[in-house]
């Protein structure tokens, strides 16, 4: 079986590869579909979604996603609505705009 390094890469970046292995690291990640997840993008940005899938270069892919505004902002009442969040269907966040996970 042909092994995806970018995603292997991505699982490792994430903690998910405790014994280093490609095998222990897809199978956690497998764990880890459509539970909730948290990532803070590096402009501060908060994202709340559930997990789907990580895409070949590492790319996160969350459904039912809401985004919280960075600590602080202030941001226009326009962009964010009511609690300050954003309603998102799907997203995709790129490896190099996520800071935590």
């Amino acid at each position: 079986m042909d092994e995806q390094p970018a995603l292997v890469a991505a699982a490792e970046g994430l903690g998910l590869a405790a014994d280093g292995s490609e095998t222990g690291s897809k199978e956690r990640l497998k764990a880890l579909l459509n539970r909730k997840a948290r990532v803070t993008t590096t402009d501060g940005r908060v994202f709340v979604g559930f997990f789907v899938c990580l895409d070949n270069s590492g790319s996160m892919i969350l459904s039912a996603t809401e985004e919280f505004p960075p600590s602080g902002c202030r941001c226009s009442p326009l962009r964010f609505t009511i609690l300050h969040r954003l309603t998102h269907g799907t997203v995709i966040l790129t490896w190099a705009e996520m800071e935590t996970y």
